[in-house]
């Protein structure tokens, strides 16, 4: 899957806003399909550059975006999979 980076600051705190705990399947790419769950391991990178490294905390495949928990500092990242790469660690 790619895609390039939009970084924001975590504002969706509420439960409602959270991935519910089952997996959820990306929109086929070059026949293949890619089940993500929340707390999958990932990283991303654009251009062969890592970003950010750490746990999937919401994919919404639908809207194109991803939540990305940082394993370093804890931030919550959004990150548009039309822009980056999105791989399991």
């Amino acid at each position: 899957m790619t895609a390039h980076l939009s970084a924001v600051e975590d504002t969706a705190t509420s439960p409602e806003a959270r991935a519910a705990p089952h997996e959820i399947t990306s929109a086929p790419d070059a026949g293949t399909e890619t089940v993500w769950s929340p707390g999958d391991p990932v990283v991303v990178h654009r251009d062969g550059q890592l970003l950010y490294e750490g746990v999937l905390d919401v994919f919404a495949g639908d809207l194109g975006v991803a939540w990305v928990r940082e394993a370093g500092d804890g931030w919550r990242r959004m990150v548009a999979l039309s822009e980056v790469e999105l791989h399991r660690r």
